[in-house]
């Protein structure tokens, strides 16, 4: 029995086309070849074990940027089926899609705006009280999805072709579960499967906010209704990574725990890190002929979000990569902010994070972070190992996150010794560094 559309047309084959689409007024990412083929192997791995190789899956990328005549905004002018329309429409004339057809075509457009503008590498959406958070975290993962996005597809049956775009959250920075949403649009729907009754963990329907790709499965009644018949799936060699801790504070020492086939052995590889969507990867080897179980990455003196990317070929076998992305914050409930370092006395809004311990037989704050210096007379700390500080100034007095605990204190003088872990401040007096622009309102910290 052969794998078709629910109305009849052939998938033995999908031929998919993946386009990266930039609006007018937007820079490309430099990289954007590696993120729309990392999606591109996952997409055909999933769909190989999900229906056992009775449909194969072809993904063909886009050799240059599909470069829009219009403006992000002109593109934003409706409603999100405006946006679909509008970028679809550009898309399908200037690569002539379907004009020849092998297999069953799909259109995959990886646009690299959303329908409403989203800082999608912070996760922050900008209003007229300042930055909030836009974004959902699940169990301290941060998994796809935003008012703000805008993915959607469709099936057209009379021409017998499936039409998808993947706005920006959906995929320019690796959640856990974009690729969930890649497939989900780009070829579930594109097919014309539609979403389950009933919710669960399958791709077709809540998939993205509980795992990867790999964790989630094509569920049986839409398989049947394709026309495939039961068969053992294949064996597929993949790569895991735990990020611990999940939501690592400024200074903390964070590891990535991988889980490696049995028996494998690296021939070569690469981890790789960036704090900015558009800026530098700090890339370094792995060692080969043995099986890091743990990666370390850097402490972050600052809080700041985090791509990474292990990159590993096997010595005879396949070559295998892991992305993810995290958040270093202050506290496990405050987003960090995208902003620039100033420097001066703290004002109203502001967030001072510094690494300090506490003197041994003194009352002395010590600051461990090169180029910081912190003044805080009558300050009572104790601590016996580096720790994570930040002081949020306000009108009413200074308010302590210490190692993201908070602790609301008054400015206080000649009072009884606090417990443990609190603080009393006479005075604070920050130097160089203050990471985190002054923000218009303190009660706008983007908690999530």
């Amino acid at each position: 029995m052969a794998v078709t559309t629910r109305d009849g047309w052939a998938l033995d084959v999908i031929e998919a086309t993946l386009a990266y689409f930039v609006p007018r007024d937007r820079s490309p990412l430099a990289d954007w070849r590696d993120r729309v083929a990392f999606y591109a192997r996952r997409l055909v791995a999933f769909h190989t074990r999900e229906l056992t190789g009775q449909s194969e899956l072809r993904t063909t990328v886009a050799a240059e940027p599909v470069r829009s005549a219009l403006a992000a905004e002109e593109l934003r002018l409706g409603d999100p089926t405006f946006t679909f329309m509008q970028t679809i429409g550009e898309v399908e004339r200037t690569l002539a899609f379907a004009r020849t057809r092998v297999g069953f075509p799909i259109l995959i457009v990886l646009s690299d705006i959303n329908w409403r503008e989203l800082d999608d590498f912070w996760r922050v959406r900008a209003t007229d009280a300042g930055p909030i958070f836009d974004g959902i975290i699940a169990g301290h993962h941060h998994v796809p999805g935003s008012p703000s996005g805008g993915s959607c597809a469709t099936y057209v049956p009379a021409r017998g072709v499936g039409l998808a775009l993947v706005s920006a959250d959906g995929w320019r920075v690796p959640y856990r579960g974009s690729d969930c949403v890649v497939y989900h649009e780009g070829i579930g729907h594109a097919i014309g499967l539609p979403h389950p009754e009933a919710a669960d963990g399958s791709v077709m329907s809540h998939a993205q906010y509980r795992g990867e790709l790999r964790d989630s499965w094509l569920a049986g009644a839409d398989k049947r209704a394709l026309g495939w018949t039961p068969a053992s799936p294949p064996n597929i060699a993949e790569l895991r990574v735990r990020v611990e801790p999940p939501v690592p504070r400024p200074g903390e020492s964070i590891a990535l725990h991988c889980t490696w086939p049995a028996g494998a052995r690296i021939a070569s590889g690469t981890v790789a890190w960036q704090c900015e969507l558009h800026g530098p990867w700090t890339t370094r080897p792995l060692a080969t002929g043995v099986l890091p179980l743990v990666l370390a990455l850097p402490a972050f003196a600052a809080p700041t979000p985090v791509s990474y990317r292990i990159a590993a070929q096997l010595e005879g076998g396949p070559a295998l990569d892991a992305w993810g992305y995290f958040q270093v914050r202050i506290a496990p409930d405050i987003a960090p902010l995208p902003g620039e370092v100033s420097a001066g006395e703290p004002v109203a809004g502001d967030v001072v994070t510094v690494i300090a311990t506490r003197r041994a037989g003194t009352s002395d704050l010590v600051v461990e972070r090169p180029g910081f210096a912190l003044t805080a007379p009558g300050a009572w700390f104790e601590v016996d190992r580096p720790t994570a500080v930040a002081w949020i100034v306000d009108g009413a007095g200074v308010r302590v996150l210490c190692d993201g605990r908070s602790v609301e204190q008054p400015r206080a003088a000649n009072g009884p010794a606090p417990a443990p872990d609190h603080f009393v401040l006479e005075e604070l007096r920050a130097t160089s560094s203050i990471e985190r622009e002054r923000m218009k309102n303190p009660a706008m910290l983007a908690r999530t």
